[in-house]
């Protein structure tokens, strides 16, 4: 659901009178095939705001098309895990004249998606960042794991931490989500010393120098595994 701060009685009578809009036609295009005409509309074919700034044609154009569209494979929305929110290339630039400050975030398979600009062109980019409660999660998870193999050998602890991280890089490793990859290896990293320093009375004098040895081995540093699909799919020709 689109929260916003309201709508006058100007917004409510200019948007009375205005039909279906593009985006209800793309919405419902999109569910029901090209030929599928328009969307159903109310009654003398408006669209209205309530004061709560919910759009009730985007409204109906959810509930009545894809409501129609998931039980044709036996599924439906879950009204407590689903909301219409404003997002996208346009989102900034409207909800900024309107003063609502920043478009919401989502979160989708892993990643909070977030409406950003590039900056060296200001031009509308979906910016994707790991989720951090599962970020953190996972750190949990490995320092546990650090906890119980402290006194196996070094080379194989190595070898699995390495297969951790990279694992983690394989999916996270997006545009724009340098940062919390290098996050997420400095985490660990510290777990690693700290479970170090635990193994022995000897295993106190292991200093962050002698450590950065074997994060340079073991650990790889952050790289974009999947780049953006221009990049991805460009094919250039050997000269």
């Amino acid at each position: 659901m689109v929260e916003g701060r309201g709508a006058d009685e100007g917004e409510l009578d200019r948007v009375q009178h205005t039909p279906y809009t593009d985006t209800e036609g793309a919405i419902w295009r999109t569910l029901n095939g090209p030929r599928s005409g328009k969307p159903p509309t109310q009654p003398g074919g408006s669209t209205y705001v309530e004061p709560t700034g919910v759009s009730q044609g985007l409204e109906r154009v959810r509930e009545a098309a894809l409501g129609q569209r998931m039980q044709k494979f036996g599924l439906e929305l879950n009204t407590e895990k689903t909301r219409l929110i404003e997002f996208g290339r346009f989102a900034i630039d409207t909800r900024a004249e309107r003063g609502d400050g920043k478009p919401e975030t989502f979160e989708f398979l892993g990643f909070t998606h977030i409406c950003a600009r590039r900056r060296k062109d200001g031009r509308f980019v979906l910016r994707r960042k790991n989720i951090a409660r599962r970020c953190r999660a996972k750190v949990r998870e490995v320092t546990q794991e650090l906890k119980r193999r402290r006194h196996d050998p070094m080379s194989e602890q190595g070898k699995w931490i390495r297969s951790v991280v990279r694992g983690y890089y394989n999916y996270y490793a997006m545009p724009g989500n340098t940062q919390a990859l290098n996050r997420f290896r400095k985490q660990v990293a510290r777990a690693w010393l700290r479970a170090l320093r635990r193994r022995s009375h000897k295993g106190r004098n292991m200093t962050w120098a002698r450590m950065q040895k074997l994060l340079n081995t073991w650990l790889p540093q952050p790289k974009i595994l999947h780049p953006y699909p221009n990049q991805r799919l460009c094919v250039t020709n050997p000269t």
